[in-house]
């Protein structure tokens, strides 16, 4: 039976799918059209996404600190006011040294006295922003001084001094311009929101130094903590103070020219320095 109504239109079947929409391939006009649209959104979207990522660096370091600083102040709280001593060698003191090749402790060095008493991790000791500047600074430290390691974070050379190695407490020893005797203890100081207890320093001894600083925000002195100006597109700090607060502290006299980026934020104590160390304290 040669009945029309069952012919197969082959021609037609060919041009058309099951559900009779045609299919067609992209041109390449349309593909570069394409291509370009998405290479224009991901040149838009990617300093978002590096903003977001230091952002949330920088929360850590912030939350690191905060941490830091109630570690600090419980192990002071428990020694009569005083806080661990620094440390620049591998006697034991409140920093953590690490390996700026692969992040480990370096072989034959004490770990830090708060981490070994239980106060905090080691972990919290390293900071994120730091983290991503460590091979440049371990090049650059290697050629001055042969060595691979350093301390992500410090505290305030007047309040740790050196290590006192019958306790672990701070005191200030020949490198400070005061006899040898106990640190001024925590409860003494006299301005504690504007005096830095820890900061962004990534170097080979766990206390900063000082130095006279130009045009302060914040202070009456002129006297800045020595940091690594690696927040805020390399213009800022992070620090904790006495008080338990921590910010972000815009640097002054930053020092582009090695990976170090020392720069000076305000906060070592409210009177001169080198006087005697009766500088921001009441007693």
């Amino acid at each position: 039976m040669n009945d029309s109504r069952f012919t197969i239109h082959v021609s037609s079947f060919n041009r058309h799918s099951a559900f009779g929409i045609r299919h067609s391939a992209f041109t390449l006009i349309e593909l570069l059209v394409v291509i370009a649209i998405i290479s224009i959104l991901a040149a838009l979207l990617m300093p978002a996404l590096k903003n977001a990522r230091d952002q949330a660096r920088t929360i850590q370091c912030m939350n690191n600190q905060r941490q830091l600083n109630i570690a600090l102040q419980t192990f002071a709280n428990e020694h009569d006011g005083l806080l661990p001593g620094g440390q620049e060698t591998a006697i034991r003191g409140w920093g953590s040294r690490f390996d700026l090749r692969d992040n480990s402790m370096p072989a034959g060095a004490e770990d830090s006295v708060l981490v070994e008493k239980g106060y905090l991790n080691r972990q919290v000791m390293t900071c994120p922003m730091a983290f991503l500047r460590k091979r440049d600074v371990d090049a650059y430290f290697f050629s001055i001084w042969g060595i691979h390691w350093a301390y992500y974070y410090s505290s305030n050379i007047a309040l740790v001094g050196n290590v006192n190695t019958a306790d672990d407490t701070a005191f200030y020893g020949p490198t400070l311009p005061a006899p040898n005797r106990d640190a001024i203890r925590i409860s003494e100081v006299k301005f504690p929101d504007r005096t830095v207890l820890t900061c962004d320093h990534l170097f080979f001894t766990s206390f900063s130094s000082v130095a006279a600083i130009s045009a302060p925000p914040a202070t009456t002195a002129g006297i800045g903590i020595r940091v690594s100006a690696i927040h805020r597109g390399g213009s800022g700090a992070i620090a904790s103070y006495v008080d338990g607060h921590v910010a972000l502290a815009p640097a002054v006299q930053i020092d582009s020219s090695t990976a170090l980026r020392w720069g000076y934020i305000p906060g070592y104590l409210d009177y001169p320095y080198p006087s005697s160390f009766q500088k921001g304290f009441e007693y």
